[in-house]
């Protein structure tokens, strides 16, 4: 089941990312600083370092990267074809959340 609690603090990115990655707290951890006000590396190396990590874990990565830099890194298709249904629906509310907040 998805953890929908987002933490009402901080930006909308950071609050976005929360919605994305409610099942996978450990990867905020990962790609963000502590305080959740920048990134712990730069997008290349985070990228490069999740290549130790599932394939959809991969995907979750690139699409919190693209929610923070702005860029459009990913993949439909990756997105599709490498999220569980929980994590899908973590990507889609994200992305309701994005869409009726800006």
């Amino acid at each position: 089941m998805l953890d929908t609690s987002i933490d009402p603090r901080g930006s909308l990115e950071s609050r976005a990312l929360s919605i994305l990655l409610a099942n996978d707290p450990w990867l905020i951890g990962f790609l963000m600083t502590p305080n959740r006000e920048g990134l712990n590396g730069s997008p290349d190396e985070l990228v490069q370092l999740s290549k130790a990590f599932s394939r959809g874990q991969q995907v979750l990565v690139q699409v919190a990267l693209d929610y923070w830099t702005g860029e459009r890194q990913s993949s439909i298709t990756d997105v599709l074809c490498c999220l569980d249904s929980v994590r899908f629906e973590g990507f889609l509310r994200s992305l309701e959340f994005l869409r009726f907040t800006k």
